[in-house]
C-alpha cells in the first residue's frame, strides 16, 4: 500500500502523531527522572561537604584554643 495514501487518512495520521507524541513524552519523562535523581545526589554530596567543613572548623577552633 502506498504510504501517502495511509497518511491521507486522518485517523491513521492522528494515531501516528499520537504514538510519536507519546514516545517523546516517555523519553522526556525518563530524562526528567534521571535529572531528579542526579539533583538529589548533588544535594546529598553538598550536605556531606557542609558537614565536613563544619567539623574542620570545629577542629581548627579547638586547636586554636589549645594553642596548637
Amino acid at each position: 500500500m502506498n504510504p501517502f495514501l495511509l497518511l491521507t487518512n486522518p485517523w491513521i495520521a492522528a494515531a501516528s502523531a499520537g504514538a510519536t507524541a507519546y514516545a517523546f513524552y516517555k523519553k522526556s519523562r525518563g530524562q526528567r527522572d534521571d535529572l531528579r535523581s542526579i539533583k538529589l545526589e548533588l544535594i546529598e554530596q553538598q550536605r556531606e561537604l557542609d558537614r565536613l567543613r563544619a567539623e574542620l572548623g570545629r577542629e581548627r577552633e579547638h586547636n586554636r584554643q589549645d594553642g596548637i
